[in-house]
């Protein structure tokens, strides 16, 4: 404390600039458990009774199932039996093998082969079964086979016939023989063949599709694909909505309800850590249309929290394509760093929304000091 002749001044001892940014994470970590509980347990399920969650998770259901009937039954894909038939990516890596296995064997049925699909049987002769049988563009599947052939030439092609060399041919048969495995040349093979022509002609017939449509005993495999993106897309809208919602109402009753129910306008954090927070000039307490706009201030950076409480309900890869929840995380980490940057370089360790509403945050024996001090200037 400094005196001079004629004012007494107090010097302001606030927190450190280590214990200030331990109290804005320490909020942050209990407003996410909070958000994340009301999330799971209230919010969320809520959520999906009031949009009937149910009655469309059993649509979906059939949708998937349909889809996958709508390929199986048109042989564009196959399926082992293995999965269930809307697992379209093990079904679609199914076929890559039904496909090459026609051009490896000469037999219909050759003896021991892994699946009872494999051998030189019509059904495995994907890229015929669309581009000739269903579309009947023979031209588009000679250009298309050709160009994604051309780099390795691995088949050889007369007309709209193609056969598989020789040399490659004894390399990956052991692939569909039961107890017998390729050598690492038949292996790169059949990867390779996978890659480079199997996987884009399918591409080229998913594409074709979405124009052109496929029809399978009535029904449409485009709108099947349409009601299969829709229930997604309103997944995705429902946990967004949801996540924001129970972090607004996790950060009102953090930041708002709590403070101001007691005269110090403190949130969990500054109990636990025993800290005030006062108007640097005053010195007094919040009023309450001050804490509203720290409140208010608040939610541009704690809703980076919505991003992750969903993390329990769908795959984490599945929460970068809640694009709303995605942009809200950087634009709110953008003000974290702001407010960290600004509480590195304050004379008072005051964060840039500190600065905006003029308060400071003080640990409860220093203020204390300051109150015993009455009467003194700042």
């Amino acid at each position: 404390m400094e005196e001079n002749q004629e004012k007494k001044v107090i010097n302001l001892n606030p927190l450190k600039k280590g214990k200030r940014v331990l109290l804005f994470l320490a909020d942050y970590f209990i407003n996410f458990i909070l958000g994340f509980l009301l999330f799971v347990v209230m919010v969320y399920p809520l959520g999906k009774v009031m949009t009937g969650y149910t009655a469309k998770k059993e649509v979906y259901n059939t949708n998937l199932e349909l889809r996958g009937k709508i390929l199986i039954g048109s042989k564009i894909i196959h399926n082992s039996n293995d999965v269930d038939i809307y697992n379209i990516s093990y079904n679609v890596d199914f076929t890559s093998d039904c496909f090459l296995s026609y051009y490896a064997f000469d037999e219909e049925s050759p003896s021991n082969m892994r699946y009872n699909q494999f051998g030189h049987k019509e059904d495995n002769k994907v890229f015929h079964t669309y581009f000739i049988n269903i579309l009947g563009d023979e031209n588009k599947f000679i250009t298309l086979f050709d160009k994604y052939n051309e780099k390795f030439s691995y088949f050889e092609r007369s007309g709209v016939t193609l056969a598989l060399k020789s040399e490659i041919k004894n390399q990956v048969k052991p692939n569909f023989i039961k107890g017998e495995e390729c050598s690492q040349v038949g292996k790169d093979y059949v990867s390779n063949i996978k890659s480079s022509i199997y996987l884009p002609m399918f591409s080229e017939i998913m594409e074709s599709i979405k124009t052109s449509d496929l029809i399978f005993e009535g029904h449409s495999y485009n709108q099947t694909q349409s009601a299969i993106i829709g229930y997604e897309k309103y997944t995705l809208n429902l946990i967004t909505a949801t996540a924001l919602i129970a972090v607004f109402l996790s950060t009102s009753i953090l930041y708002l309800v709590i403070p101001l129910c007691n005269k110090g306008r403190k949130t969990i954090g500054m109990f636990i850590m025993n800290i005030e927070v006062v108007n640097i000039r005053s010195l007094g307490y919040l009023k309450k249309r001050e804490q509203i706009l720290k409140f208010v201030y608040s939610l541009f950076h704690v809703f980076l929290i919505s991003f992750f409480v969903p993390m329990t309900s769908i795959p984490f890869v599945e929460m970068f394509r809640t694009q709303l929840l995605f942009i809200i995380l950087l634009f709110s980490i953008g003000f974290m760093f702001i407010n960290l940057i600004a509480i590195l370089f304050d004379q008072y360790n005051r964060s840039f929304f500190d600065r905006l509403l003029g308060v400071i945050h003080l640990k409860t024996a220093d203020l204390d000091e300051v109150y015993r001090a009455k009467g003194y200037y700042l």
